[in-house]
């Protein structure tokens, strides 16, 4: 499937696919970890974030590069493929999702909120861990900014639309809303 992503940031479209189980393999031997393209490449991938990691404890107060908390939320909730700033092949926006590291601070504050099982399984993920991410978005928005509100579902949801139909216009963003929103309802049950 071919998206029309400018920013080259959406999981989906880039980066590799895990195999398909359906696909019919030499006997029966279990699949081995360099057979899972997806797998081998989310090994070599930062497991600790950067001292200056905005999605870290130990950035800096109000570090989040010109972009606002609000881009973040957005960007943390939906199917992006975030960089690592330090990495030294980073070329912000023309970064190649092929060379340049995930952000592992993103992979653990995810991690933090239970997101990891929502995301595509080609994004970095990472153990829980208190502390060296945030975790809550409450924690999150009082670091960076110093006041205190609570985020809402709501909150949340127009800020993943934004950062979605921005990427890939808004049927697309509304497609993929509406299919997570069904399987979050179907596991409910």
């Amino acid at each position: 499937m071919e998206f029309d992503d400018p920013k080259g940031i959406l999981a989906w479209a880039y980066l590799p696919q895990p195999p398909d189980p359906a696909e019919e393999r030499d006997g029966d031997m279990p699949p081995k970890p360099e057979d899972n393209p997806c797998e081998a490449w989310k090994a070599r991938h930062r497991k600790s974030p950067c001292d200056e990691c905005p999605f870290g404890r130990k950035a800096k107060v109000k570090t989040l590069g010109g972009s606002t908390v609000e881009t973040y939320i957005g960007q943390l909730h939906g199917p992006f493929w975030l960089p690592c700033h330090t990495d030294p092949n980073y070329a912000d926006k023309a970064s190649d999702p092929e060379i340049v590291s995930q952000c592992a601070g993103a992979a653990i504050f995810r991690a933090n909120l239970g997101l990891s099982d929502k995301l595509p399984t080609m994004l970095n993920t990472c153990q829980k861990d208190a502390e060296l991410s945030f975790t809550s978005l409450e924690d999150f928005v009082k670091h960076h900014t110093g006041e205190s509100r609570a985020i809402t579902d709501r909150d949340i949801l127009e800020h993943l639309r934004a950062e979605m139909t921005e990427v890939v216009g808004e049927t697309l963003a509304e497609n993929w809303l509406m299919e997570r929103w069904i399987m979050e309802r179907s596991n409910e049950d």
